[in-house]
């Protein structure tokens, strides 16, 4: 397997997964105790400052100041390996903290950044450090792999009618290029968004719909069924899509989404 094949390290402390719900939600908010009305970073069990037991999140100024900064040309990690040289570095933030961030390639040294909480694949929370004039991800090919947003793209969202007619909905008004939805014939389709006829179980009917979309979507995302009967059906959806949109989505440097309830992490009984 080539580099391009691995996914970032994953591994993180519990307190941690706290920057991923709020890069999620898309959020910049740092651990703040309610006791002493301090911030700390990075997350942790304890807060650092008074020992209270149950330290919270509170939304925080994205912004702050450039200490200090390097750039990496070799790693051990075969992701990184693949996507040497980037930036890092430390930025103060208001608050009194110190984060550790990706740099974008515009960020003068010691210059004021905007922070940004994103997700790199995998489903962990990276800290970015973009210039103040705007969030320009896109430009710096070092940060491609952390923009997961829809602004000017194409999107095809299928799977689970209600679900993704909500997605669908929510992707025309992030300002997609295009928004297609596969739904069944009569299904109704959100303003602004096309609708797509396709029999996922039927490979034909697949190809046909994917050879319609003209040069095909840079995010797919797919909402598999919420359980019951239909959660049985899951696994071959989400197979015949990775196996129609996959390869052309990873030429793209497209971004996957699936969608999936608490019933796919629980066993059948």
């Amino acid at each position: 397997m080539s580099a391009q094949g691995f996914l970032p390290p994953v591994l993180r402390s519990r307190p941690a997964l706290g920057l991923t719900a709020r890069a999620a939600e898309g959020r910049f908010a740092l651990p703040w105790c309610p006791v002493c009305e301090r911030a700390h970073y990075p997350p942790q069990e304890v807060c650092p400052h008074c020992l209270h037991d149950a330290p919270g999140w509170r939304d925080a100024e994205p912004a702050g100041r450039l200490l200090a900064e390097a750039t990496v040309h070799q790693s051990l990690e075969p992701w990184f390996q693949a996507r040497v040289p980037f930036r890092t570095g430390l930025v103060a933030h208001p608050a009194g903290v110190t984060l550790v961030a990706f740099v974008h390639r515009d960020v003068a040294p010691g210059g004021a950044v905007a922070l940004r909480l994103r997700l790199a694949p995998g489903g962990m929370a990276v800290v970015l450090a973009l210039p103040r004039d705007g969030d320009a991800v896109q430009e710096d090919p070092a940060m491609a792999d952390y923009d997961r947003s829809v602004t000017g793209r194409s999107v095809l969202v299928a799977g689970e009618a209600a679900v993704a007619a909500a997605c669908a909905a929510a992707a025309v008004r992030a300002g997609a290029g295009r928004v297609w939805l596969a739904a069944p014939p009569g299904a109704a389709v959100p303003a602004g968004a096309a609708g797509l006829t396709l029999d996922p179980g039927d490979p034909a009917s697949l190809a046909a719909a994917v050879a319609a979309l003209d040069d095909g979507p840079d995010c797919v995302i797919l909402a598999l069924p919420r359980g019951g009967d239909d959660w049985a059906a899951a696994p071959a959806l989400h197979s015949a899509f990775a196996r129609a949109l996959g390869p052309a989505l990873a030429a793209r440097g497209g971004t996957w989404v699936s969608i999936l309830s608490a019933a796919a992490f629980a066993p059948s009984p």
